[in-house]
């Protein structure tokens, strides 16, 4: 997760709150909790800034799938909106979603078809 996400969740609040109606965040569970206190507690203060307004989606790959339970469970103990998307068995977009450039790494055919696949499902 980005170090500075709860800084910019913070400022969307405050710059933009009258024109964003729902702050919707999407990470990989792979991430790790973030290891200091501080840390933890500006983003969980940044989240319920948002109040019923804001929504977490981890998503659950094989990798450390472990982890999206445990952050899911702390984000939960402050009453903060959480859903883990679990693809253990299931790979979305066949495995890792990348929101890079894909055509560093793709053919044009092969990219359109991943974004088609991909982001949130319809």
């Amino acid at each position: 997760m980005r170090s500075d996400l709860p800084d910019i969740m913070q400022l969307l609040y405050e710059t933009y709150r009258g024109q964003i109606g729902h702050l919707r965040i999407i990470t990989n569970g792979t991430l790790n909790q973030p290891k200091s206190s501080a840390r933890k507690d500006s983003f969980v203060q940044a989240a319920l800034m948002w109040a019923d307004d804001f929504h977490i989606i981890i998503d659950k790959y094989p990798v450390d799938s472990d982890k999206s339970e445990a952050i899911s469970d702390y984000l939960r103990g402050f009453n903060i909106d959480c859903e883990v998307r679990d693809y253990t068995n299931d790979l979305h977009c066949g495995g890792w979603v990348d929101f890079g450039d894909l055509t560093l790494k793709h053919s044009d055919t092969e990219g359109k078809l991943m974004f088609e696949n991909c982001s949130v499902p319809r």
